[in-house]
């Protein structure tokens, strides 16, 4: 018991648990979930002035949007910090985030952080922060905050809360606002 009070086998119980999460079964992809992602080649067919030296501006961005709501969407989760205007097309993006009751946001909480849009309320919004272990290695992901940042609940946790409600899965105190 004293050494693992030390933290002596920390190091070894890591690597355990790495090796072990690496050696879960292979769950496959679930169809449920599309992931849209961004890549260099999207954010390079914009002019820089455009996007104003972020990687989508917001005519792109609500151009993104119309495309997806035709599919509706229960859940739209945007992973990229949008705390100011971008580029024209502010107005139509700022009034559809306003309305949207699927759409949730990211910020960053900390000094400095990064507010969300004031648009998106706050039950909309989660944090993206992840915590280092002393190896570097990500594998704690905080799902509260208290804190006086306008975000307190980690994104995924915000985003399945809501996929939850929509398709009427039972909600355990796990899921509800603290």
């Amino acid at each position: 018991m004293g050494m693992r009070s030390l933290d002596w086998l920390q190091s070894w119980e890591l690597q355990t648990f790495d090796l072990l999460m690496q050696l879960r079964p292979n769950e496959g992809i679930d169809k449920r979930i599309l992931l849209v992602t961004i890549t260099e080649k999207d954010v390079q067919s914009q002019s820089a002035q455009e996007r104003g030296g972020s990687s989508l501006s917001d005519r792109s961005l609500a151009e993104l949007i119309a495309k997806l709501e035709p599919y509706k969407p229960r859940v739209i989760g945007l992973d990229i910090y949008r705390d100011r205007a971008v580029g024209e097309g502010y107005n139509p993006l700022a009034a559809w985030m306003r309305k949207s009751d699927r759409f949730f946001i990211i910020c960053h909480y900390g000094n400095p952080g990064v507010n969300p849009p004031p648009e998106v309320p706050s039950i909309r919004q989660g944090f993206n922060n992840v915590l280092s272990d002393a190896d570097e290695v990500l594998r704690r992901h905080p799902l509260a905050v208290s804190s006086a940042f306008p975000c307190q609940t980690r994104r995924e946790r915000v985003v399945c809360r809501e996929y939850c409600e929509c398709n009427s899965i039972w909600r355990a105190r796990f899921f509800q606002r603290y």
